[in-house]
């Protein structure tokens, strides 16, 4: 089971790495694939098999978990973090260029800037479609991290869980 984690966390990087890729290339992902949002839950899911799976391989609770994330591919580990710093600044580079508002189809068929429900100014059927790529954009960058995180946990558990079978 746990290869099978590995290789549904790979997936859904890959595939959180290309709705990125569309993002910033201002595909509308979400007009195309509304259900796109499942990619939220997939990279939980993906980091929630990680966090067991390393949970499960410490066979002693005081045993330090680093020593079993380091047993990851070191270029895995590199991934991770500098996904996490860019998820960070691609998430704070797209709320500003947003100043904080969401893109929304009024029930006229217009297209609005809105904040908390109030229309802070009309977009054009353009401005509507490059703003909710922007949306998709500034989750990608998460979703990518947590599956990368994942693909840590889970390869170190697996090393750690091979090393320790071949000191018995």
């Amino acid at each position: 089971m746990l290869n099978v984690f590995v290789v549904f966390s790979a997936l859904v990087l890959v595939v959180s790495g290309g709705v990125h890729l569309a993002g910033l290339c201002r595909c509308d992902v979400r007009s195309a694939i509304p259900q796109i949002w499942i990619l939220h839950v997939l990279a939980l899911v993906a980091f929630a098999g990680g966090v067991y799976y390393i949970n499960k391989v410490m066979r002693d609770p005081e045993q330090d978990q680093g020593r079993c994330i380091l047993a990851a591919p070191k270029w895995i580990i590199i991934l991770a973090g500098i996904l996490f710093v860019y998820a960070g600044v691609n998430f704070m580079t797209v709320m500003m260029s947003m100043e904080g508002n969401v893109a929304s189809r009024e029930s006229d068929g217009s297209f609005a800037l809105t904040d908390h429900g109030q229309v802070v100014r009309e977009l054009s059927e353009d401005e509507y479609h490059l703003y909710r790529s922007c949306e998709v954009r500034a989750m990608s960058g998460h979703w990518m991290f947590f599956s990368a995180l994942a693909l840590v946990f889970l390869t170190g558990a697996k090393r750690w869980s091979n090393s320790c079978r071949s000191n018995e």
